[in-house]
């Protein structure tokens, strides 16, 4: 199932990427692909689109 927001994906890496902590991974490099930290935040704040996202990956979830 998808979620409303990718930042509540339960799998999601988001709230290690934010967090101020050391981590394994390269948040620059993460930070870099939406310019900046916040724009990464808030591009995973906003509702997904779930029609959308069903016509991009061409499927139909039921």
């Amino acid at each position: 199932m998808f979620v409303k927001k990718l930042a509540d994906y339960p799998w999601s890496s988001y709230f290690s990427i934010i967090s101020n902590k050391k981590s394994s991974i390269e948040k620059d490099k993460v930070f870099y692909q939406f310019d900046t930290k916040e724009n990464f935040i808030d591009s995973h704040q906003q509702k997904t689109d779930i029609i959308a996202v069903e016509k991009w990956l061409n499927i139909k979830v039921v």
